[in-house]
C-alpha cells in the first residue's frame, strides 16, 4: 500500500507590481517521488486544513493537481 505525506510550506514571494508578501504550498511526498504546488494561499489555516484532510483520506498523488484547483475554484 502506498502512503502519501503531505507538508504545508511557506515562503516569501516577491512581485514588482505587489511587493513582497507570503505565501502557502503543499508538498507531497510519496513512493513516486516529491511533488510541490506554490502559492496556493495567503490564508495559512485553508493550507493546513486542506494537507489536514489529504493525509487523513490518503489523496492518491495522481488527484493532488486536481484537488488544489477544485480549492482554488471555491
Amino acid at each position: 500500500m502506498k502512503t502519501y505525506l503531505y507538508e504545508a510550506f511557506d515562503e516569501i514571494i516577491a512581485d514588482e507590481e505587489l511587493g513582497e508578501y507570503r505565501t502557502y504550498g503543499i508538498n507531497l511526498t510519496s513512493d513516486e517521488g516529491v511533488m510541490s504546488i506554490r502559492d496556493i494561499s495567503l490564508c495559512k489555516e485553508t493550507v493546513l486544513t486542506t494537507v489536514e484532510r489529504f493525509n487523513e483520506y490518503q489523496l492518491q498523488g495522481v488527484h493532488f493537481r486536481d484537488a488544489v484547483e477544485d480549492l482554488l475554484a471555491r
